[in-house]
């Protein structure tokens, strides 16, 4: 907050210790769509850099889903690492004082909040990327705190209809694939039962293309072998989370102020 109070000039570009521009000209196409009229936040990807492959898929995937959720949308968050504020609708929503007291999520509260289709300006070039270093924290660990976070965001029924759709659809194509095969098997129904199969596969085959089009933009991890695997794993996993969010007590989330 010191910081951003002592800054020379409106547009404010924020990022983590452990990230690393992919490019010396990161900084340049961030601040490049404070241009336009009216771009007050500027959201960038960020390339999650983590031991465990299925780790960098579930953080590269949901930053997928909410990234380009907002170039068409209200923004449902940010990615803490790389987004700009222009300082004065910093200093309109009061900084972080409202939610000082929580660990972490300030970004993705205040983002959420002020951020507007007219206001927030996505930016998807690939010298617009950081690259975040392994960290310890767990996925679980990294949707606990954002389930946390989440409680105090607003308008996110779209937002979460959708993400719930896309976990789910993986789970949806395996039970169509089952009833087809089941009624391929018994012999009836033959030529419906092809095209539910074929239909399922169009549709994943669809979004597969989609992601690996996206992780070959922005330089993510290569998921072109294990993905239909991963994929099936964001729902169970999120499921686990919930379960051990709602166990947690919720002073585990706060700053303990001495």
């Amino acid at each position: 907050m010191l910081g951003i109070k002592a800054a020379s000039f409106d547009h404010i570009v924020f990022t983590s210790p452990e990230c690393t521009p992919v490019s010396p000209h990161w900084l340049r196409w961030m601040t490049a769509p404070f241009a336009r009229s009216g771009v007050q936040i500027v959201l960038g990807p960020t390339r999650y850099d983590c031991p465990s492959g299925l780790k960098s898929f579930f953080m590269n995937w949901q930053q997928t889903l909410w990234l380009l959720w907002a170039t068409g949308h209200r923004p449902y968050c940010s990615g803490f690492a790389n987004v700009g504020y222009h300082r004065s609708l910093f200093q309109q929503q009061q900084s972080f004082s409202s939610h000082a007291y929580l660990l972490a999520g300030a970004i993705d509260i205040m983002v959420n909040h002020s951020g507007r289709s007219g206001n927030t300006a996505v930016c998807l070039h690939p010298d617009a990327n950081v690259s975040m270093a392994a960290s310890r924290f767990s996925w679980p660990d990294y949707r606990l705190f954002y389930m946390e976070t989440r409680r105090h965001f607003v308008h996110t029924f779209a937002y979460r209809l959708r993400y719930a759709f896309l976990s789910l659809l993986p789970w949806a194509a395996l039970l169509c694939m089952a009833v087809a095969a089941t009624v391929c098997v018994l012999g009836h129904g033959m030529l419906q039962a092809s095209l539910l199969l074929a239909i399922s596969l169009l549709g994943l085959v669809i979004l597969y293309v989609c992601f690996f089009r996206l992780s070959r933009v922005w330089h993510f991890p290569g998921y072109r072998i294990f993905l239909p695997l991963e994929w099936l794993m964001v729902w169970p996993s999120d499921l686990k989370s919930f379960f051990r969010y709602c166990s947690t007590n919720r002073q585990f989330f706060r700053k303990k102020f001495i």
